[in-house]
């Protein structure tokens, strides 16, 4: 995103802003728009290019394909791709260790626990509001953990109207 992008964020609907919030929420390691946007004056064409070679020192590939190919072709498409990063004369890149790996993606909220983050609208100027309604169903299947069902109501409030109007 561009400082723009960022600069703008307050003037999105409040129901955009509202799912935003609870995307952080749910995500384990983020960074919200507004720390984002206080680091970027500070970059350099330097400090990117410094990163580059840094970013790519040591990395953790994990894919998925989908769609009309065969199991063998998209294992053989893995396999390269695993070769050129990791293997060969000039690997562009070492492996992360085991203990790197990103262990939560998505957060389990815990039984019986209720969640609130309360956020005021960032647009003084718009008379809307929005309230995220998120339902968690998890699954366990032995040690595994599968989010088997989300469901989120948006509701906006109107300045001038009592009921909210339900976004599914």
């Amino acid at each position: 995103m561009e400082i723009k992008d960022y600069q703008n964020f307050k003037f999105q609907q409040p129901y955009q802003q509202a799912m935003y919030y609870c995307s952080l929420i749910l995500k384990d390691q983020t960074w919200p728009w507004v720390e984002r946007l206080d680091v970027l004056p500070h970059l350099n064409v330097e400090d990117l290019t410094n990163f580059a070679p840094m970013m790519l020192s040591q990395a953790f590939l994990e894919c998925y394909i989908a769609g009309n190919i065969e199991r063998e072709e998209a294992e053989s498409m893995v396999q390269h791709v695993e070769d050129v990063f990791f293997k060969g004369p000039n690997p562009i890149c070492r492996p992360l260790f085991p203990s790197q790996f990103l262990t939560n993606r998505v957060v389990k909220l815990e039984r019986g626990m209720n969640y609130c983050y309360s956020k005021e609208g960032l647009n003084p100027s718009d008379e809307n509001s929005a309230l995220v309604h998120y339902i968690q169903v998890i699954v366990l299947v032995g040690d595994s953990i599968f989010n088997a069902f989300s469901f989120r109501n948006h509701f906006i409030f109107h300045k001038d109207n009592d009921l909210p109007m339900i976004l599914y």
